[in-house]
């Protein structure tokens, strides 16, 4: 497995995801999430856009489906990326579902619109994943945290600000 890397802004290219994604531990993907809700298997993530003609710069559900990941964790702080379409015998299908299914053991995804509180509660579920907590004790410990936190006049007990984001898979 490689260590780790940023892709920022112009660098976060679907084409660089397409060729390193497999060889990455852990894969955060801050950025936005568009929901497809008659076609879930068009619901994305946005990345860099570019002039390549062979990628758009939309990292599509169909897309990640045929992907094989070997990540132990992906993490998706974007808006509603743990929603898709309820199908008869197949279950919910979309960005999580995916990821599963390409290989990755366990995703972070949102159920609802993510706020600013997002980057403080990321920074405190990574610190307890480097203090050796297993993944669902660190998002729980990163929400009671946030749940916790008083800045400058602002709170985050409100459970709008910090609950959006489960943990599907494995939870080690």
């Amino acid at each position: 497995m490689k260590p780790s890397q940023k892709f920022l802004k112009g660098q976060a290219k679907e084409e660089f995801f397409k060729q390193d994604a497999e060889e990455f531990e852990i894969i955060h993907l801050a950025t936005h999430g568009i929901l497809e809700e008659k076609q879930p298997l068009y619901s994305r993530i946005i990345l860099a856009q570019d002039d390549d003609p062979a990628e758009d710069g939309f990292l599509q559900t169909f897309e990640i489906f045929n992907m094989d990941l070997k990540a132990d964790l992906v993490v998706l702080s974007a808006c509603e990326t743990g929603l898709g379409e309820l199908s008869m015998g197949e279950g919910l299908i979309g960005l999580t579902r995916a990821f599963l299914y390409a290989g990755v053991q366990s995703v972070i995804v949102s159920l609802w619109s993510v706020e600013e509180s997002t980057s403080q509660l990321m920074k405190h579920f990574y610190q307890n994943l480097k203090d050796g907590m297993n993944k669902t004790e660190a998002l729980r410990q990163a929400k009671i945290k946030l749940i916790h936190t008083r800045e400058e006049g602002l709170s985050y007990a409100h459970p709008f600000l910090w609950a959006p984001f489960v943990l599907v898979g494995d939870w080690k």
